[in-house]
């Protein structure tokens, strides 16, 4: 009987002790957890989004590197081989050869050729910018939701929250500065991954080549700095994009899309078609920028287009 006793009396002590580790355990959880929600609420209310202005001044810094590119295809290019070579990129897509023959617009096409690159690759999704190592989340936040505005899902709060916090985390892997103050954030101490790091620049690198081989093809004179700047400028928006809580993204009019003078949002007319009334989208020079919501990500059904796209009018 004693023995049986003794059993018992081990078996509550034991249980006791468990039962006290338990509690503790469960005690150090709550407090985690509680210490994760404070940190994650203090990043919201600390978090410092892009001025409008700042982003469209980058934006406009991109679309200049793009400029001075073109000026070194001469003016003797084929006109045919350029409109043969360029013919299915996305901005330009089955635009008449006369407007290759057209000076002005020759080098309004030429740009267009590497707005299409960039937007077919670096601002194609939010993700893109990290490379093959972002795949997954692409597919995870393409699949979020069956509506879209622009290939994109609709902007919505989860589609965004989903967007930032990925982007911000696959930033700081790749050691880009947060836009949080205090301690993990700015001039914080941020770890980099080795891999992460490396797939983006592959991907940079991969970018640079498509822009070197359509550019050397009609301009042998063209140096790689000025591409690799074109390349820079676009990764560093595209990072700086895809953690701003509101949704920013590059935009185009679709071609043939109808025109109607002072009517038509966004979109802003290239020299020659100011005087077209009535009129649809023949090839757009550059992309626009638009905006979804508020700097907080509030508001997101309202937008605004922070710069319009430039594009050529034909009349009807």
């Amino acid at each position: 009987m004693d023995r049986v006793l003794d059993e018992v009396f081990r078996d509550h002590t034991s249980l006791s002790q468990r039962n006290l580790e338990l509690v503790t355990e469960t005690s150090k959880l709550r407090h985690n957890l509680e210490t994760l929600q404070k940190s994650m609420l203090s990043n919201v209310e600390r978090f410092r989004p892009t001025q409008d202005d700042e982003i469209g001044e980058d934006f406009k810094a991109l679309a200049a590197a793009v400029k001075v590119v073109t000026r070194d295809v001469p003016s003797t290019a084929d006109t045919n081989k350029l409109a043969e070579g360029f013919k299915s990129y996305s901005l330009i897509q089955g635009v008449s050869v006369s407007h290759w023959k057209h000076k002005l617009h020759r080098k309004f096409l030429l740009e267009a050729a590497i707005w299409s690159v960039l937007m077919d690759t670096v601002f194609s999704t939010p993700f893109y910018v990290f490379g093959k190592y972002a795949d997954f989340f692409t597919g995870q936040w393409m699949d979020s939701s069956e509506s879209r505005d622009f290939s994109w899902p609709s902007p919505s709060p989860l589609a965004e929250k989903w967007r930032y916090i990925t982007s911000e985390q696959l930033r700081r892997k790749i050691g880009g500065k947060s836009l949080v103050d205090g301690p993990g954030g700015e001039g914080g101490n941020c770890e980099t991954d080795e891999v992460v790091v490396s797939s983006h620049e592959d991907t940079k690198g991969a970018v640079v080549a498509i822009l070197t081989e359509i550019l050397t093809s009609v301009a042998p004179s063209t140096k790689s700095a000025k591409i690799e700047k074109i390349v820079k400028k676009a990764c560093d928006l595209a990072l700086k994009l895809g953690i701003q809580r509101c949704r920013i993204q590059l935009v185009a009019p679709m071609l043939k899309q109808q025109y109607i003078a002072k009517k038509t949002a966004g979109i802003a007319v290239i020299s020659g078609c100011e005087d077209v009334k009535v009129g649809r989208v023949e090839f757009v020079a550059n992309p626009g920028l638009r905006k979804w919501g508020d700097g907080h990500g509030d508001h997101l059904d309202e937008s605004l287009d922070l710069v319009p796209a430039l594009v050529f009018i034909e009349g009807e």
